[in-house]
């Protein structure tokens, strides 16, 4: 039983580390106590060194089921050495009309993952750059939102 075991186990290891691209960047922050104050900008500071590289940009909403309500809006911004070079609001949906929980997660954690602009995103100049989000829902604090996530894989072979 146990060399069947151990073969099972590692062919599952070889199978999830053949899935797809590492990601070039994967970081997540926790919000202290699941209270998310509008004054708290989550911020993330990836470097850039290939700017002929295409990046899908991912951004993971983990929130617990004391979150009350079915969605979420954001402040995104990112800086780069110039100044801001992209800042919007955006609308992310946690849960359906009908009031079940998107995204994947057990019990009462759940992780939706939305793309950041919903295409490619290519920067013009190697270097750091600086995601920042920021809730600007009514409430504040925000109850249920536990972290926020920023995974940024390249989608270009030559990194």
């Amino acid at each position: 039983m146990k060399p069947l075991f151990w073969s099972l186990a590692l062919f599952s290891l070889a199978g999830l580390s053949s899935c797809g691209d590492a990601p070039l960047y994967s970081q997540f922050y926790r919000i202290s106590g699941s209270d998310w104050h509008r004054d708290s900008i989550v911020q993330f500071d990836v470097p850039i060194e290939n700017i002929k590289g295409k990046y899908v940009i991912e951004v993971h909403i983990r929130h617990g089921s004391e979150y009350a309500y079915r969605n979420i809006y954001m402040g995104r911004r990112i800086v780069g050495a110039r100044g801001i070079e992209y800042q919007d609001t955006s609308e992310v949906q946690l849960a359906s009309p009908e009031g079940e929980w998107l995204g994947t997660g057990l019990g009462g954690i759940k992780t939706q993952v939305v793309p950041f602009k919903g295409q490619l995103l290519q920067f013009k100049k190697k270097g750091v750059y600086r995601f920042q989000f920021q809730q600007v829902m009514r409430d504040n604090p925000l109850v249920g939102i536990r972290q926020v996530g920023l995974v940024i894989t390249s989608v270009d072979a030559s990194r």
